[in-house]
This record gives structure tokens, sequence and C-alpha cells, in this order.
């Protein structure tokens, strides 16, 4: 979470807050904690584990809501 409000704020010194995806390192470090936040491959190491000790509820909610918001702002 550190590491993707560092990369908005860096954005937004670099006055880069269109809506292209540019091929600068600071967007690559965006799109790489916001892959990282939902678990997506290669950055799912976490992911496996924490779904070992989760409920049946705990891990719906882990696997489909909060994946919602980092893959709209991929989207976009």
């Amino acid at each position: 979470s550190t590491v993707l409000l560092f990369s908005v704020i860096l954005l937004m010194l670099n006055n880069q807050m269109n809506y292209e995806i540019n091929n600068s390192l600071i967007s690559v470090i965006t799109v790489s904690t916001l892959l990282l936040k939902s678990g997506s491959a290669p950055f799912h190491f976490w992911f496996p584990n924490l779904m070992e000790g989760l409920t049946w509820m705990n891990a719906l909610l882990l696997m489909t809501w909060q994946k919602i918001a980092p893959l709209m702002l991929i989207s976009y």
C-alpha cells in the first residue's frame, strides 16, 4: 500500500496523471503494486499461505470483492 501511495504521488508530481499508460518506471511500479494487491501471478506469493487459514466466507471475500478495486484501476 505504501509503494502504491508513493507511486501515485510521484505520478502527480510529474504531471503524468492522464489516462494513458506510459512506459515510465512510475507506471510500472503502480501497476506492479496493484497486481500485488490483487494477488495475481507472479505476485501471488502471499495468497496461498493466507488462504489456508481462512473460513469459506472470508476466502470468498478475499477471492472476489478485494480484487475489484485494483482490477478497475488497472483497466484504466
